[in-house]
């Protein structure tokens, strides 16, 4: 009895002391630009009116602390009785202190619900609120009127909305819309001022933040208009990047650094020289299960990813749609390395995927991928002496089914298909609309959908449901028979598919020729609601196989 106590009270100092330790709660602080109570931060009542106070709150304060941000428009040269519109005033992301958008606040009957799409947290570098709707249907828009010109309104905008260097992965930017932020900083040039401006939605330097549910647009700068980021480990899930306007890296410029992205969107943002959504220079990016379309490299290459710089880049289970580039408008591979596994390329105008080497070997292996761009431009293609791309079980176009012909460089491996048509539920496509000045940089994309067509069962995303077509695509169980089938639904033919749904939930069923079989019977691998051979060799194609 004497020790059970003895124990208890030893402990009990051990419990109180964890209880109080910093990483056994979190302070929570409150902002709301419609709060109207004592302006401390304590309560949804009490919010702070703008977030720049609750960061300094934060600042001071032992950590964790997370800061819980009410629907509203937030700017960083705001503070408590202090506007200054001063350009360099940014929003400082700190180490230990995550940023949550997306709230009611006060004054609704749930403060504390939260919904990013409905309860919308704008985080605005339009210090005076007077920018210049986009003129989008011309191009000079981009770098005379939307950068440098006093009637755009964006002289005057923050030159960094965000600034999160020098953090570690504690400091979170979750739920917020990143806008019009522009470094618009420039030297001269031979011909042209040239800009060289650094991240106008968020500057990072050394600083490895974590960053989740954000949507970046219509910000500006010479390099990385959304996200300039340099020696850094930067981590970017289910963002959104869409009408960013840069020189290089329209939506983010990854340099020196690694990169991984999952999940994320870049819809029409574009870049003079490269990387309308994407440029590495000597860095390394993994990017899954990400979209890039309508992306424009306006006088360069790399559309939607300039991959550029010795760097090395892996991509897997990315759809590249109507993108536009001189070279290159999917992904441009200049003097680096780039991994494609099961991506789709669609409607891509300058060769959806383009390997180009100067001063070192550029090599592309692509495997598992749908390449089906325009007849005018075609699938690949592949300029210098240095430039090979392998392609293994892809299905590809027919104007670039001669290439091994003309260029050396091009390697076809095992499994590919040539001229076949993926049967795609829905391609995508052009509509002119015919202005009077022919000018193809104002027709209209019309999305695709590119679920492979299955009489077994394809995914309808509007729907939420499977239904079943009356033709089956020649890229179902056509990808490399040693890539795992992963999360793809039964019956897969125990073979991944080709093409960006490939090894997914969303890959479509595979077809025997006859009603497909409900129920899975013990050693059918491949869902035929058969026992047989196929099974077999399935099983000893994989024995042993660790992964």
């Amino acid at each position: 009895m004497e020790t059970t106590a003895q124990f208890r009270w030893a402990v009990f100092p051990c419990l109180v002391a964890l209880a109080l330790s910093p990483a056994a709660w979190s302070r929570i602080l409150y902002v709301d630009d419609d709060a109207n109570g004592l302006d401390d931060g304590s309560s949804w009542i009490n919010a702070y009116r703008h977030l720049q106070d609750a960061l300094a709150d934060a600042n001071v304060s032992e950590k964790s602390v997370e800061i819980r941000v009410a629907q509203g428009v937030y700017r960083p040269d705001q503070r408590a009785g202090v506007t200054s519109s001063d350009r360099n005033a940014t929003f400082r992301l700190l180490s230990g202190v995550t940023l949550k958008g997306g709230y009611a606040g006060a004054g609704r009957p749930a403060p504390d619900a939260r919904d990013i799409e409905v309860h919308r947290t704008t985080l605005t570098g339009d210090l005076k609120g007077d920018d210049a709707p986009p003129n989008a249907g011309s191009d000079s828009y981009l770098w005379q009127w939307y950068l440098w010109s006093p009637a755009s309104g964006r002289r005057e905008n923050s030159r960094h909305v965000v600034t999160a260097s020098g953090t570690d992965g504690s400091a979170v930017l979750d739920g917020f819309i990143i806008s019009a932020g522009n470094d618009d900083l420039s030297e001269p040039g031979v011909r042209e001022a040239i800009p060289v401006g650094l991240g106008g939605g968020i500057l990072n330097v050394g600083g490895s933040p974590t960053i989740v549910n954000c949507a970046f647009s219509g910000n500006s700068a010479g390099k990385g208009a959304a996200i300039y980021s340099d020696d850094v480990d930067l981590t970017l899930t289910n963002c959104t990047f869409r009408d960013n306007h840069a020189y290089r890296g329209g939506g983010l410029y990854n340099e020196n650094g690694t990169a991984t992205l999952v999940g994320c969107i870049f819809i029409g943002n574009s870049a003079y020289r490269g990387g309308g959504g994407l440029y590495g220079e000597a860095s390394q990016v993994a990017t899954s299960h990400c979209t890039f379309r309508r992306n424009d490299a306006i006088g360069g290459f790399g559309a939607a990813i300039a991959n550029c710089g010795r760097s090395t880049t892996v991509i897997s289970n990315c759809l590249f749609e109507a993108n536009r580039a001189n070279f290159g408008a999917g992904i441009c591979n200049y003097d680096s390395s780039l991994t494609l596994t099961a991506c789709t390329f669609n409607g891509n105008s300058g060769a959806g995927l383009g390997c180009y080497s100067v001063d070192y070997p550029s090599i592309v292996n692509a495997t598992n991928c749908i390449l089906w761009d325009g007849q005018q431009t075609g699938s690949i293609a592949i300029s210098g002496p240095g430039s090979t791309i392998r392609i293994s079980f892809c299905d590809v176009r027919e104007e670039t089914a001669g290439l091994h012909d003309a260029y050396e460089g091009v390697l076809w491996g095992d499994g590919n298909i040539i001229e076949v048509d993926p049967c795609f539920v829905s391609p995508g496509y052009w509509v002119d609309r015919r202005t009077a000045r022919d000018n193809s940089r104002d027709d209209v994309w019309i999305d695709g959908d590119f679920h492979l067509k299955s009489q077994a069962g394809r995914w309808e995303p509007n729907s939420k449901s499977w239904v079943k077509d009356t033709a089956t695509s020649p890229c179902i169980d056509a990808g490399d028979p040693n890539s795992p089938v992963g999360d793809e639904p039964f019956p897969n033919g125990g073979r991944i598919n080709m093409g960006v749904y490939g090894g997914t939930a969303e890959a479509s069923r595979s077809y025997f020729g006859e009603p497909v079989c409900e129920t899975i019977i013990a050693g059918d691998i491949n869902g035929d609601c058969k026992v047989d051979f196929t099974d077999w060799a399935i099983l000893t194609a994989h024995w042993l196989e660790e992964r």
